[in-house]
This record gives structure tokens, sequence and C-alpha cells, in this order.
């Protein structure tokens, strides 16, 4: 059973400073690890200002992207495009940072990414903390949905074989 867990921030600039803080924390944590970043402008104050405060790491640090889109890597729209600042600070070697190949066909890059890393629910189920970050307005029915663990919605269907779930919100959300 998947035990749901809300934390709720008074301000959007809390939000970000947890985020930040979390991710710092991932980073500099000892031995083999990975982050998956997900994309859309919330996490983006996050990564920018992580990116000018660089905590340490070495090299078995891996970054991952759970949900991007299939434009071009220096689209706008491209979450590896928008989490460059801190990729670039992490310098992370080519083969450390798992990206979805865009400048492939959809269904070539889909199958390069998969061969890679298939995130399913059974990958997700073995992540050691898995956290949604949601900020910002239109997302009460997907919300109320994930807290009731409604099967129709395809984040829950994802995570609900995972033993924790953290869901992080902006007060008023």
């Amino acid at each position: 059973m998947t035990t749901l867990t809300t934390r709720r921030f008074d301000t959007r600039e809390a939000l970000d400073s947890a985020l930040e803080e979390r991710l710092a924390q991932a980073i500099a944590a000892a031995g083999p690890r990975a982050i998956m970043l997900s994309g859309g402008h919330t996490p983006l104050p996050a990564y920018r200002a992580l990116a000018s405060r660089l905590p340490p790491h070495d090299e078995r640090l891996h970054v991952l992207f759970t949900d991007e889109r299939y434009v071009p890597r220096d689209s706008e729209a491209s979450n590896y495009h928008q989490s460059r600042p801190l990729l670039d600070a992490l310098a992370l070697a080519p083969g450390s940072i798992l990206r979805v190949r865009t400048e492939l066909s959809l269904d070539e890059a889909a199958a390069d990414y998969e061969s890679a890393v298939s995130v399913t629910p059974q990958l997700l189920a073995q992540v050691q903390e898995l956290i949604f970050v949601v900020a910002g307005t239109g997302k009460q029915d997907a919300l109320r949905a994930l807290e009731a663990h409604d099967t129709n919605l395809t984040a829950w269907r994802a995570v609900q074989g995972s033993p924790a779930v953290a869901l992080w919100l902006q007060a008023g959300e």
C-alpha cells in the first residue's frame, strides 16, 4: 500500500527553497545515485538557485528526465534545455546525463530512452523518494484525484506500487 504524504508551503518561495535543498542533498549524497528531473515551470527556480551554489558531487551522480517533451533539445519547451543551467554547473560526463534524444524520430527516441532506462511503475516502486511538486493554477482536479488514489489518473497508476510518495504544494493549491 502506498502512503501519500502532503506537505503544504505558505509561499512559492518556501516551496522553491525546500525543493532546492532536497535536490542539493540528493546531489551531494554518497555513492552511486540518480536523480530524475521533471520539467515544466515549477522546478525551474530551484534548478537555477541550485546551479548558482552548486553542491559537491562526484562522477557517480546520474541525471535522468521524467517527462520530456518531443521538441528539439534547444527549444524553450524542452525540459532538458530548461534544466541546462543546473546541468552545466554540475559538469557531468555526457554518459551521466540520460536525456530523450529528440534529434531522432519519435519512435527511435522512445526506443533509445527505453533501452537505457524504462520509467515504468515497476522502476518507480524501487525509487527511494518520489516527490510531486505542484504550484500554479489549474491543477486542483488532478491534485484531488491524486490524493483520492484515483486509478484513472495516470500519475497515481504510475506510483501506486511505491511505498511512499510525497506531494509538495504551494498553499492554496
